[in-house]
Parts: C-alpha cells; structure tokens; sequence
C-alpha cells in the first residue's frame, strides 16, 4: 500500500497537464482496463512455444489489447531501446513472470480500491482541473510502475502491474 503516494503524484501530474480549456462540472466515471488477466494467459497460452515464436506471438495477439503500448517504434523513441533488447525485456517477462504472478495479482485485485478514493481526493481538492480519461493497469514488460505516455497522438494514464508488485511488495 505504500504505492498509494505515488498513485497520488501521478494522477496529479495526469491532471496538470490536461487541457485546461475543458468544460468544468461534473466528472464521468473513469474506466480502468485491466489487462493483467489477459497477460496471465496470453502466458500460461504459450507456455509451450519457443522463446522467439513467443515474443512474435505476443507482438501480435496480446499487444493488439493495447495499441501502440507495446510498440517496438515507441520504446526506441522513447527509451532509445532497440528492437533487440525490447524483445529481450518481452521475453524477460515471461521468465520471470512465474515468481512475479502472485504479487501482481495482488496488484490488480487492490488497484481499483485504492484508485477510486485517490480519484474522488483530487476532485474535491482540485474542482477545476480536467479528467484524466481512461486508466491502463498492463503488464509493462518492466517498463514502468506508472505515468502517463502518449501514443498516437493521445495521451493515456498507464500503470505497470508488474513494477508496482516488484517496487511496492
């Protein structure tokens, strides 16, 4: 639960650089999409596949879920990773995904609960600031524990379950 600070810092951080030219009054409900599930079995799916047939399987069934999240052309912008060691850190992930898949479940069982109050705190305290849209909760491939990224030309708040359960144990 110690992750709840940073929770906090991102949304607020989410919020500040939204537009400010939105209409203020009443927020929609956010909606969090989950992909941890989908990423357990997408793994326990290909178990049997060689290393590379897999790291190929997940480029094109699971990162559809999410696209443009896991695109070998955004993380070299980004992170100046090249297509060879993304595929290094999406093959990593599933080495280390059988000691990490409790702690993450975890992660996403209590995400929600603790997302909601955090949620309802800046709107209260912050009235005038813009929704921050639609939350992410991914498997980052040990990208990262949360931020916002833009992708296509939108911006989206994005948690990594995966960071949060080896970062916040």
């Amino acid at each position: 639960m110690q992750w709840v600070p940073a929770l906090a810092g991102l949304a607020l951080t989410a919020c500040v650089s939204a537009q400010s030219s939105q209409p203020v009054g009443p927020r929609p409900a956010f909606a969090l999409i989950d992909l941890t599930d989908e990423y357990t079995a997408f793994y326990d799916r290909t178990q049997e596949l060689e290393r590379t047939a897999r790291v190929a399987a997940f480029k094109a069934e699971f990162a559809t879920l999410f696209p443009g999240f896991y695109d070998t052309d955004r993380i070299q912008a980004m992170f100046g990773a090249s297509a060879e060691r993304y595929d290094g850190m999406i093959a990593g992930s599933f080495d280390a995904f059988p000691t990490e898949r409790a702690a993450i479940a975890r992660a996403s069982a209590n995400f929600e609960a603790l997302l909601g109050p955090t949620r309802e705190d800046f709107a209260r305290n912050f009235p005038d600031l813009a929704p921050i849209g639609d939350i992410y909760l991914v498997h980052s491939v040990g990208e990262m524990d949360g931020g916002t990224r833009s992708i296509n030309g939108q911006r989206y708040f994005v948690f990594g379950a995966d960071m949060i359960a080896k970062l916040y144990p």
